[in-house]
């Protein structure tokens, strides 16, 4: 995804982060008619302690908060239903994940994601990431609860 061919998305955000761990995440969001909307995929790969590194891929288009805000170029949104796959064993469904992203510049962003499963499986990542974010509009919105 190129954040410039992204137009009609309210938010979009893209990037990677490296420390010994590393991820990258793409997401997509909008409200429509007050309704959230959105995507959300990246992959990680997380050392375990042995001699392996674990491999995830993980995806959602189902967003369930959305929040943006325009004058700081600033995204937050929380995803529901999101399938993780970790190499070639069975996936992981009923996920959540949440991303929050801060523009410091053009080429980096401040923030977070997590994906978090029944199991317990949880995937956190923090920090400075190496990407793009671009906000077109304010909005929040959720589900009537």
């Amino acid at each position: 995804m190129k954040i410039n061919q992204v137009i009609q998305a309210d938010g979009v955000v893209q990037g990677t982060i490296g420390n010994g761990n590393s991820a990258s995440v793409e997401a997509q969001v909008t409200c429509v008619n007050g309704v959230p909307t959105g995507n959300i995929s990246g992959t990680a790969e997380v050392f375990s302690g042995g001699p392996d590194t674990r491999r995830f891929t993980f995806s959602s288009n189902s967003a369930l908060i959305v929040a943006t805000l325009r004058n700081l170029q600033s995204l937050g949104a929380l995803f529901d239903n999101v399938t993780v796959q970790e190499d070639e064993f069975t996936p992981i469904t009923g996920c959540r994940a949440t991303i929050d992203a801060t523009r410091l510049n053009s080429n980096q962003w401040i923030g977070s994601f997590n994906v978090t499963c029944p199991d317990g499986l949880q995937l956190f990542f923090y920090g400075t990431f190496s990407g793009q974010i671009l906000v077109n509009r304010q909005v929040f919105c959720q589900p009537l609860l």
